[in-house]
């Protein structure tokens, strides 16, 4: 797997630790800033949509995209939220053991985690239509 991949998954669970849970709705804005400002990554969003197609097809992750119907037929858009699977956390695994072998501490959310993931499904509230 690509480097850029591998700062997208730590991004994501980054963001997805900050809650404590195994899945992120940072927006796609959100997580390009932190791509740049933690390791200098800067991409377009399109690319982004791509990286995160990459690791959609490749079972890393799964996205749940959030919309509501207001009246006279419009959509509103909320960020996707996007749910850390267990390839994932193994790529994370093996990111940590890299760190630790160079001595680098790892930090507490890089820690592999130990609950299932592949039948999670993340607490999609109904959004009210008013």
């Amino acid at each position: 797997m690509q480097p850029n991949y591998t700062y997208l998954i730590t991004t994501i669970q980054h963001f997805a630790s900050l809650g404590d849970k195994n899945y992120s709705f940072a927006s796609q804005e959100t997580i390009l800033e932190h791509m740049s400002r933690q390791w200098g990554v800067r991409r377009s969003r399109r690319t982004l949509n791509r990286w995160l197609r990459v690791l959609e097809d490749a079972k890393c992750i799964r996205r749940v995209r959030r919309h509501k119907v207001i009246p006279h037929g419009g959509i509103i858009f909320h960020s996707t939220i996007i749910v850390l699977k267990r390839a994932a956390y193994q790529i994370q695994a093996r990111l940590a053991g890299h760190f630790r072998k160079i001595g680098w501490k790892v930090p507490k959310w890089l820690k592999k985690q130990s609950h299932s993931l592949d039948n999670y499904h993340p607490p999609v509230r109904p959004l009210d239509s008013s």
